[in-house]
This record gives C-alpha cells, structure tokens and sequence, in this order.
C-alpha cells in the first residue's frame, strides 16, 4: 500500500478512538442539561475548548505518522539500493574476471575490432564509477546497464556477425497500399544498432591496405592524419594529387615507394604571387638524408609546382618509363631521376597567359637528355614539340624513335614547308632518329579554344604550299618524306606567281598526291611586290591526279584585278578539280573618299568572274560564296576610319553592267550557272546608313528574284551584311518577297536566305 492509503488509514483509525471515548461524556452533559438550563448555559463554552484541544491532538498525531512513514520509505530505498549495488559488484567481478581471460592480439581482424570496443566500453564503465555522482541510484542504473551491454559483447564475441533484422519475414517487413509493415515502425536508433556490423566491417576495410589500390586527393590532410594511413597504403599502386606540395601529402606519397607504379601531380594554373607563394613553401621543405627511391614507378604526370620535387626530396626512379609534364624545367628535373631511362615522354600543351602557346624545341629536350640514359632509351616524342630543322637533336639520340608527334612552324602567308631546305632538314630528322615503321603525327600551330576551359587547345591542319620554293637538287631522294607530307596535309596554299628560285622540276614533287587535302587555298599579291608569271608545267599538268578529294577552293584576290588574276594557270584549277563543291571569291574594294560626287556608287556582283572557268558540262553542282570587303581609308594625318557611306548596286555577273541582267553575260557564263551553280552565298563588309542599308536589301531581294526565273537550277541566294542591321531586314521585306514568290528565312547570325517558292513545291 502507499503512503497516501496508509495515512487515510491512520486518520480512521484515530476519528474512530476519539468518537467511542467521547460518547460516556455526551450522555453525562445531556443529563446536566435537563437538570439546570443555567448550568448548561455555563458548561458550553467548556466543551468548545476540549473540542478544540482533541482537534489539535489529532493533527499532531498525523504529522508524526507521516515523519514515520517517510522514514520507512526511506530505509526501503537503501536496501533496494544496496541489494542493486551488491548484485552489481557481483556482476562486476564475474565480468573482470573474464576480461582478464581475453587476449590482447587476435589474428582475425573483425575479432580485433570487437576486443577493442569491448575495452573502450570498460573504459566508459570505470569512468562512470569514478565521478562523484556515481551515489545516485540513476548513475548505478546506468552503470548496470553498461556492465549488461560489456557482457553480451563479451558472449558475442567469437559469433559470427549478422544483421538483427534478418530473422523478420519479408510480408511483415515490406509496406503495401493497405498496411504499413514492421519497417515503417522501426526507429533510428534501432536501425543504427542494427547496422553496427557492418559499420565494423567497413572500418576493417578501410585498415586493410588491400582496398586502397588508388588513391586520389585534393586537399591536405594534417601531418596526424597522414602519419596514420601511412600502414594502410603499402598496397597503393596508382596516386592522383591535385593541388600545390605539402609536407602531410609528400607523407602520403612517400608511403608507397614500395607498390606505387602511377602518380599523377597537378596543381592549377596559378598567378605571379601564388607561385611565388608555393616556391617559397616548397623550398622550406626539409630535405630527406638518403635518396628515396621508388621501386616500381613507371608513369608519371606532372605540372605546375610539383616538377622541382624531385630535387627538393632526392627521388629516384629505376623503372620510371613515362613521363608526361609541361615545361622544360620538369624535364630538368625528372629526366636524369629516371635511373634506367625513360621510354616515352608527351608535353603537355602550355597553359600561358593570353591565350599563347609555347612548344618546346627538339634542341632543348636534346639538351635535358644529353648525358642521361634517356638518349639511349627514348622511343617515343609527343606533345606539344616543335621542329625547326635541328640537327642537334638527333647527334645526342642514341636511339630511334617509334613514335613522334610535332608542330610544324609558319612564316606568314607562307608555309615552311614551302621550301626545299626545310623538307632537305625533316627527311634528315626522319632517315636518323625515325623507325621505319614510325607512327608520324605533323600538324600546324595550336591554338587555345576560346569555350572557358583553361586545358582546351585545337592542332591546326598540316598545309603544303605549292610551288615548292628553293633548289631541286634539295630534293634528291627525299621523295618519301614529300609523300609523307602530301598524305598528312589537310590544306594546300597554291601562290600564283613565281619566285626566282621557285622549283619547276624535281621528281619528287612530280609523283606527289595530296590524297586528304579538302581545302586549297589562293593568295593573289599585288603584280608591284612579285612578278607575274605562269605557275609551273608540273602543276597545271596534274591538277586532277594531285589533288583529287580538294571540296574547297578559296581565292583571296584582294586589289588584284580580275582579268589578270586568273592568268598563268590559276584558271586550270578552277575547271579541273574533280571534287569541287565549293568556290569562294574574297575581293577588296575602295571607295573614293570625295562625298561630293552624288552620283558615286558602289558596284557588287553577285558572282565573280571565276565562275566562267568552271567546266559547264563536267562536275557537281557547286556553291559560289562572294566575299565583298570595303576598304577602309586614311585621312591627311594617317588616322583610318570607315569609308563614306554611298548606295549599292547589284549585278549578276562580275564585270558586267550595273542593272542590266543581260550584258555582260555571255552564253558560256549563263551555261555554267544553269549546269554548275546550286546556291549562292554573299557576304558584304560595309558600314552603311540605315537608309543605303534598306535600299541595298530591296534591290538584292530585286535581283534575287530575276536570278530564280533565269536559272531554274539556282535554289537559294544567302546573304549576311557585317555589321550586323539592327532594324529587322527580315520583317521589312516579308511581304515584298511574298508578292515576288520568294521565301524569306532569317537567321540568328543575321543570315537571309532567299528561296523561290518552285523549290519548296
């Protein structure tokens, strides 16, 4: 019973005393109040204090039983509380006594993990029993509870680790539309329990070196940090770091001198002060006694900060093979730490300020390799590696490379591989350090792409100019490396005039076949700079032959005059290239600066005057792309400035009359448009007023419209005006080319495309 029923109890018990003893004295004062009314009178106020007194007696008598109660209570919660501490140390001992029994080391890894919780649970244990609340009857309860928790990982300790959750059915575990099944019930800490097995056993795999065959890391971790995954990467064979050096990841990397066969290295491209800042650090690194060596290394990428490590730490390489970096200072550093000789080495393409790139000459890896055993190991050379025609390369290489890749220099307008004297130095290079079974890679300068990625770089394509410049007696035997250069060229450059020395005979140019040019490119120069003469015999004679897959052909005439431009051969390739799907005219023009005349114009034809070159009967069907540039003009103090803005004026034809569709157009000319002309392309340069601009549009759309109804074959007329008309030319000549039956689409670049409506139908 408790407290509250005992008292109630007690307080019954009493009423009941006091009620029989009071009764006799009732009966007594009745009797002594029938006999005298004033004496009655007298006595009650008498038993108005004795009332009063047996009310204070009885609450008195109350106190004192509660003061006994709370000390029974009292002594039942210590001997509760001792009997809970004897069976406690009771526990105690028995569980002591079979920790003694447990072995320090055990082989089995997971046994291990679960003796070392086992002790990091009694150190918790000691701890609670120690502390001064340890009195409380809550801190024993708890301390109880840990003893339980130490004994059943005692018991479980050679069991075989299994979830708790596996016992349970899978109709009672899983939810459905019409229940909810055991595991939507299931709480956090009951799920966290249930998962302590595996929790253990990833924390065992993460100690075993065996999991860790790559490793790869940005950021550095403390020197404690490292220290103590130094045992758990013996067994790395491949490491990425990014990032400049620190000593917690030279820690990391030095671990796995013994297994490490990749390492990569990189740091990001970083300013004057950053780098300054990681020279600094990295000449504060402290400098081991003894070389470190690793063993079994064979690849490595390198860049930035990192290519001085080598020196800094004395690292040595005896199986090192490849090596990729970006300058030639990690090559200073790596190559004579490569002990048995490197195999491979690729340079990366240069991330410089300002867009440029720096290749890197065979005369200066030539002179890192001098006197280390990579000159008589070296077998292959990519990258970004340029050839200038050394020779110095090749007297140190012991060896004969399989592989090369290089740039090819460019002079201008003019390709060095243009003159006999630079094809004379590469078949040289080719005979002396080349297998003759090499793969050869040979492109043009790289540039960077410009889409915000800083490793982002485009090899331009190999061109070949035409003719050859220099003496034929250059050329003796080096046929091979001629054809090598036709097959990897993507363009040609023909210069239509002849050099004093230019090469009109030489067998090898004579069998050579541009098998993968598309693109031949003309530049007409000005008669006053070179003189005009005809391209050789040896080229005009073998246009189809030597270049059968050109699709392109570009003439940039410039000022030249037309008539003149395709004389002395250039005519020939107009008519006879097999491939031919595109021709593209670019022509200058002035504009006399004198505002004055109001009658001035500026005549624009629609097709230039190559196109009457063009064979009518024999070919496919081709596009012409016009390409007009105003030239700019000069005032008295030199300053330039754009030329005066005066009206536009169509033709059809170059050379014929402004504004008459008919003169000047012969009947060969209309019979290589009606056979030969698919589309037609113009693209005008000119800064106009928006009142020139409208009428030079309406006047196209004019022509556009008489060019469709003469040639059935013509499908469409392009045309983009630079710079860019920002008062909608599409939408003001929507409806007049819809009464000319003319289709008008725009595009986002400020194309117009004019389309007869036949086509569509």
């Amino acid at each position: 019973m408790d407290r509250g029923g005992r008292q109630k109890r007690s307080l019954a018990q009493s009423s009941a005393a006091a009620s029989s003893g009071a009764a006799p004295a009732a009966a007594a004062a009745a009797a002594a109040a029938s006999s005298s009314s004033a004496a009655a009178a007298g006595g009650g106020s008498d038993e108005s204090s004795k009332r009063q007194r047996l009310n204070d007696d009885l609450a008195q008598m109350d106190e004192d039983e509660e003061v006994l109660l709370a000390m029974e209570s009292m002594a039942s919660s210590l001997r509760k509380q001792l009997l809970m501490i004897e069976q406690t140390k009771a526990k105690a001992v028995e569980i002591l006594m079979a920790k003694s029994l447990m072995p320090h080391e055990v082989a089995n890894t997971n046994t291990q993990t679960k003796v070392q919780a086992i002790r990091r649970h009694f150190r918790v244990w000691r701890e609670m029993m120690q502390t001064n609340s340890a009195r409380s009857q809550l801190s024993i309860e708890r301390a109880t509870q840990k003893l339980d928790m130490i004994q059943q990982k005692m018991q479980a300790l050679n069991e075989e680790d299994r979830l708790s959750l596996d016992s349970i059915a899978e109709a009672l575990w899983l939810s459905d539309g019409d229940r909810i099944g055991v595991g939507g019930y299931i709480g956090f800490v009951d799920v966290v329990r249930s998962l302590s097995a595996v929790s253990c056993a990833f924390r065992s795999m993460a100690k075993n070196p065996a999991m860790h065959p790559i490793v790869e890391f940005e950021t550095a971790p403390s020197i404690a940090v490292a220290q103590r995954w130094i045992s758990s990467l013996s067994r790395t064979t491949t490491m990425k770091i990014h990032g400049p050096p620190a000593m917690p990841k030279l820690i990391l990397l030095e671990a796995t001198t013994t297994s490490l066969q990749s390492m990569t290295l990189t740091s990001p491209l970083l300013t004057d002060r950053q780098e300054r800042q990681a020279e600094t650090a990295l000449n504060q690194l402290p400098q081991p006694d003894e070389p470190i060596i690793f063993e079994h290394l064979h690849a490595v990428k390198v860049d930035s900060t990192w290519q001085r490590i080598p020196h800094f730490r004395r690292y040595r390489f005896p199986l090192l093979r490849e090596l990729t970096c970006r300058s030639e200072n990690a090559l200073q550093q790596w190559v004579p730490a490569a002990m048995g000789g490197l195999h491979s080495i690729h340079m990366l393409f240069d991330r410089g300020r300002g867009g440029h790139t720096f290749p890197k000459s065979l005369e200066r890896i030539g002179n890192v390799m001098r006197h280390t055993p990579t000159a008589g190991t070296l077998r292959s050379l990519t990258g970004h590696v340029i050839f200038h025609g050394e020779q110095h390369f090749w007297a140190i290489l012991q060896s004969r490379l399989t592989t090369i890749e290089m740039e090819m220099p460019h002079d201008n307008d003019r390709t060095p591989i243009a003159h006999t004297s630079f094809i004379q130095r590469l078949h040289g290079f080719r005979s002396q350090c080349l297998e003759p079974d090499a793969v050869e890679v040979y492109h043009a300068e790289v540039r960077r792409v410009d889409n915000g990625r800083p490793d982002e770089f485009r090899c331009e394509e190999l061109a070949v100019g035409l003719p050859l410049v220099g003496s034929p007696v250059q050329l003796a035997g080096t046929h091979s490396t001629v054809q090598k250069l036709a097959n990897m060229a993507a363009k040609v450059s023909l210069s239509p005039f002849k050099m004093p020395n230019d090469v009109t005979m030489a067998y090898e140019l004579n069998t050579a076949v541009f098998s993968c040019a598309e693109t031949l490119t003309v530049k007409v120069l000005p008669t006053s700079y070179f003189p005009y003469t005809h391209l050789p015999n040896q080229l005009v004679s073998r246009i189809p032959a030597m270049l059968p897959a050109v699709r392109t052909f570009d003439i940039d005439q410039g000022t030249m005059n037309s008539d003149r431009t395709y004389e002395g051969g250039l005519h020939s390739f107009v008519k006879e290239l097999p491939s031919l799907d595109r021709l593209a005219v670019k022509m200058t023009m002035a504009v006399d600066s004198d505002e004055s005349d109001e009658d001035q114009i500026v005549p624009i034809a629609v097709l230039p005057k190559a196109i009457r070159h063009l064979a009518p009967q024999q070919g496919r069907r081709i596009t012409v792309a016009t390409e007009v540039e105003i030239e700019r003009v000069s005032n008295a103090w030199g300053v330039m400035h754009d030329p005066p803005s005066l009206p536009v004026r169509w033709g059809v034809y170059e050379g014929a009359g402004v504004g008459d569709m008919d003169m000047g157009v012969g009947d060969d000319v209309r019979e290589v448009i009606d056979n030969r002309v698919r589309a037609i392309e113009i693209k005008v340069s000119y800064n106009q007023t928006e009142e020139h601009a409208r009428q030079l549009y309406t006047e196209l759309l004019q022509t556009s419209r008489q060019m469709f109804d003469q040639f059935a074959s013509l499908q469409c007329i392009s045309y983009v005006h630079k710079p860019k008309q920002r008062w909608g030319p599409v939408r003001a000549l929507r409806q007049a080319a819809t009464q000319a039956n003319i289709n008008l689409v725009g595009e986002k670049n400020g194309t117009i495309k004019f389309t007869p409506v036949r086509v569509l139908e």
